[in-house]
């Protein structure tokens, strides 16, 4: 990166700085501002209280109402294959397993037609009333034959779930300490020190400091 560059860089990063801190004591005032900062920090940490895992019961099997309850509060994490955004998940990805690795079911319809051909030698045309037990025994041997995938299936939606959980709560952990908590005891400590009109001096140096760089970069910028 050139000397240029990063002038105009520092120019542009001190002249948002500037007017960024003349603004907050103008436009909102210094201590309403700090509240503002601390009230969307504590939602925050509600998310993040919702997003640890670390801190919650893990609960496997049926849950009662008591284990319902504790879910709503944030304080359990219930795992439970047939639970429906689980179920609903697990065959999808169960589907797409199927269709990305290329499981066909020629195995199955292979019994399928053995048995058929069996029912009809015995029982003739009369074999058409068999059709729905056929299907019946079709699916129960497609479910037997493929199980183990669908279980597979949850348990890695079980894993990704609780990673992302994981990614989650990172992510909003870093966001809320970027952007709220180092605000937050910025401006507060202006605003406890009752210097709150040091702040906008403090943005109108930016904003020179800023104007400087953008001097440097008109006078030597071709170099």
């Amino acid at each position: 990166m050139s000397t240029k560059q990063l002038l105009e860089i520092a120019s542009l990063v001190c002249g948002l700085a500037g007017t960024f801190l003349l603004a907050i004591p103008m436009l909102f005032g210094v201590e309403h501002a700090v509240r503002w900062l601390l009230r969307w920090r504590e939602r925050s940490f509600r998310v993040q209280r919702y997003l640890n895992l670390a801190d919650k019961e893990l609960i496997f099997g049926t849950p009662d109402s008591r284990d319902l309850k504790k879910e709503d509060e944030g304080i359990a994490w219930i795992v439970h294959p047939f639970r429906p955004h689980y179920l609903i998940g697990s065959i999808i990805l169960f589907g797409f397993l199927v269709w990305y690795r290329g499981i066909n079911f020629g195995s199955v319809i292979g019994w399928l037609k053995i048995a058929h051909t069996t029912i009809f030698e015995y029982l003739g045309t009369w074999g058409y009333l068999t059709y729905p037990l056929i299907g019946a025994l079709g699916v129960l041997l497609i479910a037997l034959a493929y199980v183990p995938f669908l279980l597979s299936a949850m348990i890695v939606l079980v894993a990704l779930s609780a990673a992302l959980f994981g990614a989650g709560y990172i992510v909003v952990f870093l966001v809320t300490f970027i952007f709220l908590t180092i605000p937050a005891w910025f401006f507060g400590w202006f605003v406890n020190t009752n210097q709150e009109r040091k702040l906008g001096w403090f943005g109108f140096l930016l904003l020179f400091l800023g104007s400087i760089f953008q001097v440097f970069v008109v006078l030597f910028g071709g170099h």
